[in-house]
């Protein structure tokens, strides 16, 4: 029996164990019925049930505990397991406290580490295939173990979980850690793909764009192959994502060596991380792999006209995707693939183990990644049904449905788990409705090449059912053109264009530095603009107005905003003559009101938002021209009322 300190055998490890309120059925085989049984259940390691009578119900079972000062924890790391497990998760922390650094003022005291319950997240019942039913459509709640450390002010934390011996091999998934191996175990990889492909229609591809060829690398012989037609449908091949990294590009298709690379076994020395996922191709048991930098002629700029607004097929039609977020350029490799990843520790306590976690560990986790910071990549991430993620310690898997990790024992056909914190966004559906999560997420992230602003999100717009213009969608064009930059004041907007060389308009968010917010606290309420582009010679309308007067009450009072019902149609012969007409241009009447701050700008009212009151443009005017500044929103105690001109305006 493994011996445990005083205070480590305080910690009752049953606390952890997954729970359900489950639902059993009578004995006709009947739910919901007089003789149905309700029970508080634990999943035990060897995936048996267990239930309880708790009256107090789940919010009164919540585990906190002091575990002392990190010293004497320390102190006691030879001869307690659990001990042994919290010093070697603080070492740096124990480090820090014993060498001559500062106190912050009035925090003298000790490292203190305290062990609290918290959540992971809820294995979740998909189909009506188990022996009972979860009450209120509620599943397993898993718990991870938060370790915390109190340091100088700081507080650091370290998670574990809880894990089930090694000799039992349980029929049903424990829901528990298990033991990682220090090399990858690609048998597991595909068992995810076998039960994901099987279970999870929603993860299912989409037929193949046959009119774009796709170049694959043809991984038994080593060289490129050109798929078209039907076979593009029906190839089962492998993408991958992945940071290219500073210096020299060796490895690029070019137009020079595209025939050399074309001829079996023509493809040179590759990158690490790209002859590793050449590796866990054959692996995956698949023969094709798609890699950018091989795949798409990168000095032709008729193929890459070609290919890259393909992506949505690209990565949408894959098998799988491998995400190499380790490292910081294509030279990293796959960790555990070849080679040996580090370990992490265990504690013992008998019937049960602890296990350390990299899961949530700073540069350990998919968050504190390069890769994660790049805008290439996250298209590339949304696209794809499922990833494969390879991070410095352990490999996770993302797909539609679910999410699985190899230290923790979660895979099952008829339960899905939901924790959501992996990367935010992946697992929204690719419709408009979300549009505003994908371009907010997608500005957080960096461009080495600005001219790619466009081309890096051109695959979700591609995969959206709706017509863009210049990222806006058709669709809800008047409320999303009130776009705003995350944290920018909006009555002093410094110049955030985005100098990129390309003819981006004004009032397009792709034209702008910063991270965009289309909806959400800016969304509106009730718009006012019928807004026209030129294209092919001829006034084509985007959108129609809600409302062509704007006014608002509440209990106490009517806000009069704006009163003129008359018709907001833009007509050719409403055109200025001096003004040259482009396709990048939005035309539309609306009224104006002078800005009091600075004469030479004006705002444009777009209509009224949710929360805000009055939503305005604010611009600027050159022979004609408007140019976009930013978004101004007035509450209503502030609206000038009676300082309001009808114009038309041109804006680009």
């Amino acid at each position: 029996m493994p011996k445990l300190c005083n205070n480590c055998q305080q910690i009752d490890p049953s606390k952890f164990l997954p729970r359900a309120y489950l639902e059993f059925p009578d004995a006709s085989g009947c739910y919901g019925g007089e003789n149905r049984t309700i029970k508080f259940c634990f999943r035990e390691p060897d995936g048996t049930l267990t239930d309880e009578d708790f009256p107090d119900g789940v919010f009164g079972y919540l585990h906190e505990l002091d575990l002392g000062p990190l010293q004497a924890i320390v102190t006691r790391q030879k001869v307690c397991s659990l001990c042994h497990l919290v010093a070697t998760m603080f070492k740096e922390s124990y480090e820090r406290e014993i060498s001559n650094l500062p106190a912050v003022l009035g925090d003298e005291g000790p490292c203190e580490v305290f062990l609290c319950q918290s959540a992971f997240g809820t294995m979740e019942n998909r189909d009506q295939n188990l022996p009972y039913e979860f009450e209120d459509g509620e599943g397993w709640e898993i718990d991870r173990m938060d370790f915390l450390c109190s340091f100088k002010g700081k507080m650091e934390n370290r998670v574990a979980f809880l894990a089930a011996p090694t000799s039992i091999s349980p029929s049903e998934p424990t829901l528990l850690a298990r033991y990682r191996p220090a090399r990858c175990d690609t048998a597991l990889f595909n068992s995810w793909l076998q039960i994901c492909t099987t279970s999870h229609p929603q993860c299912c591809r989409k037929p193949g764009d046959a009119t774009v060829p796709l170049r694959l690398i043809d991984v038994l012989n080593m060289c490129l192959v050109s798929i078209t037609g039907r076979e593009r449908a029906e190839i089962e091949y492998l993408a991958l994502s992945y940071v290219w990294g500073g210096g020299p590009k060796r490895f690029v298709l070019t137009t020079e060596n595209i025939e050399g690379y074309c001829q079996p076994h023509g493809i040179p020395t590759l990158p690490k991380t790209i002859s590793d996922a050449v590796t866990l191709t054959k692996k995956m048991g698949k023969r094709y792999l798609w890699v950018d930098s091989l795949c798409i002629v990168s000095n032709d700029p008729e193929d890459k006209a070609s290919q890259i607004p393909a992506m949505t097929s690209v990565y949408g039609n894959a098998m799988l995707t491998i995400i190499a977020a380790a490292g910081e350029d294509a030279n990293h490799g796959l960790p555990g693939l070849d080679s040996f990843r580090p370990g992490y520790e265990m504690a013992d306590l008998g019937r049960y183990k602890i296990a350390e976690s990299y899961l949530f560990h700073g540069q350990r986790s998919v968050q504190g990644t390069i890769w994660a910071t790049r805008a290439w990549t996250y298209q590339e991430m949304i696209l794809s049904a499922r990833c494969l993620i390879f991070l410095e310690t352990h490999v996770e898997w993302l797909c539609r449905c679910t999410e699985w990790f190899e230290q923790l024992n979660l895979e099952h056909l008829n339960l899905n788990c939901k924790r959501g914190d992996i990367l935010p966004n992946l697992q929204l559906t690719l419709d408009i409705s979300n549009y505003g999560h994908f371009v907010q997420e997608y500005t957080r992230r960096n461009l080495t090449v600005e001219t790619d602003i466009v081309n890096a999100f051109a695959g979700i717009m591609a995969a959206i059912d709706d017509e863009f213009f210049w990222g806006i969608p058709y669709s809800r064009f008047c409320q999303f053109l009130a776009w705003a930059v995350q944290g920018i004041p909006s009555r002093n907007i410094p110049d955030r264009r985005r100098d990129c060389g390309l003819s981006i308009p004004s009032w397009s968010w792709l034209s702008w530095r910063g991270v965009i917010n289309l909806d959400d606290y800016f969304e509106i309420n009730q718009t006012l603009l019928a807004v026209y582009r030129w294209r092919s010679g001829q006034l084509e309308q985007i959108c129609t107005p809600e409302a062509t007067s704007l006014w608002r009450s509440d209990v106490r009072q009517a806000y009069v905003i704006w009163r003129d019902d008359s018709d907001w149609t833009v007509r050719i012969d409403d055109l200025p003559s001096d003004v040259t007409l482009n396709e990048n241009q939005l035309i539309f009447w609306a009224p104006t009101v002078a800005d009091s701050t600075q004469k030479e700008r004006e705002c444009v009212i777009i209509g009224i938002g949710h929360f805000t009151g009055v939503v305005t443009l604010s611009m600027t005017c050159s022979d004609n021209i408007a140019t976009r500044l930013g978004r101004v929103d007035f509450e209503m105690k502030d609206w000038p009322v009676g300082n309001i001109m009808k114009k038309l305006i041109i804006m680009e």
